[in-house]
């Protein structure tokens, strides 16, 4: 599953499912990531959201609630 994060204003959602070859930039490839970058926060607007791989449906939720 994926989540998101937006490093404005901090907030989390949870994506869905996701292919296993989607491609997560690594912290080193944070240059050639901000500009391919799509997602945009839907709460302030800002284009700086990282994705995050989480295994399980809880861990999904845990990681929205800030308990991971």
């Amino acid at each position: 599953m994926l989540c998101a994060e937006c490093s404005r204003c901090r907030r989390k959602s949870i994506i869905g499912l996701a292919p296993a070859d989607v491609y997560l930039p690594r912290p080193a490839d944070a240059a050639g990531a901000a500009q391919g970058a799509r997602l945009r926060c839907d709460l302030c607007g800002s284009k700086d959201v990282k994705l995050i791989r989480v295994a399980s449906p809880a861990e999904a939720v845990a990681f929205v609630t800030s308990r991971m």
